[in-house]
């Protein structure tokens, strides 16, 4: 990962948990292991539910869509290994390709997601 994409994954991953919080949620802990794999945070929701959040940042018209299959990948393996905690993907931009809008839907439908939220890291800042 080359820089840029690393400080638009962290700048990412910060708002998404800031937002989060904003609605009553609290983050227990940042880079979190689960089953091998690396979550970017694992937080409570508003009803003490531990939830693992990954996040999908990238700049607009960027390459990084990418991440989203791997991170459907990392899902469908967390599943696998018996991880029952639900899963939340955060995305920083609308999903541009088609395809991928269909994988990530279909990933819902498969309860590989609990629930997917797409945030405009541009208002976030606001």
């Amino acid at each position: 990962m080359n820089g840029r994409s690393r400080r638009s994954g962290d700048l990412g991953e910060a708002l998404a948990v800031a937002l989060l919080e904003q609605r009553g949620w609290k983050l227990v802990e940042r880079q979190a292991r689960v089953c091998g794999h690396h979550i970017d945070a694992l937080m409570l929701d508003p009803d003490a539910t531990e939830v693992l959040v990954q996040v999908k940042a990238w700049q607009p018209g960027g390459g990084g869509q990418d991440t989203v299959k791997k991170d459907i990948a990392d899902a469908w393996h967390l599943r696998y290994c018996g991880e029952r905690r639900p899963i939340m993907l955060v995305l920083t931009t609308p999903l541009r390709w088609p395809g991928l809008r269909h994988m990530v839907a279909d990933a819902l439908a498969a309860d590989l997601y609990n629930a997917v939220l797409i945030v405009n890291t541009k208002e976030m800042t606001r």
